[in-house]
């Protein structure tokens, strides 16, 4: 009588082995995309909140009773840009536009946008505020 022996098989298939490979790295694929995408966001937010940091320096300066031109802005018809102020971030650039404000009160309105210099993002990363200062109160 012929008797047929069933062989244990102990190994995996090449097949096997090729297809748990492709499934591995489509998930790796997705993983990896995923974190590209979270640094250039990160990076993007970093850049943002630099911008703000430095509008808020502007904010200080102009609340504190200095003159503009004193800050150190190149002014030109109520237009105000600073490329070389020691105290803000070389790689921003800070447009500030001042006008005059509400007639009822001596106050002046000040727009402030802070931009990225270096395109460093995918995008140019900006930031505006507005603020009312008095330009004639004295500094304390």
């Amino acid at each position: 009588m012929d008797k047929v022996k069933s062989k244990q098989e102990d190994g995996l298939t090449l097949i096997e082995v090729v297809a748990s490979i492709v499934i591995l790295s489509i998930v790796l694929l997705s993983f990896s995309s995923l974190f590209l995408q979270s640094v250039k966001h990160t990076k993007y937010n970093k850049e943002k909140l630099s911008a703000v940091e430095v509008a808020e320096l502007v904010v200080a300066d102009l609340r504190s009773g200095k003159k503009i031109e004193e800050v150190g802005y190149e002014c030109v018809d109520n237009y105000c840009r600073s490329y070389r102020n020691e105290n803000l971030d070389p790689e921003y650039l800070v447009e500030l536009t001042v006008s005059e404000g509400p007639a009822d009160i001596q106050l002046k309105k000040a727009v402030i946008m802070v931009t990225t210099k270096a395109d460093t993002a995918s995008k140019k990363s900006s930031f505006t505020t507005e603020m009312y200062f008095d330009e004639e109160r004295e500094a304390s």
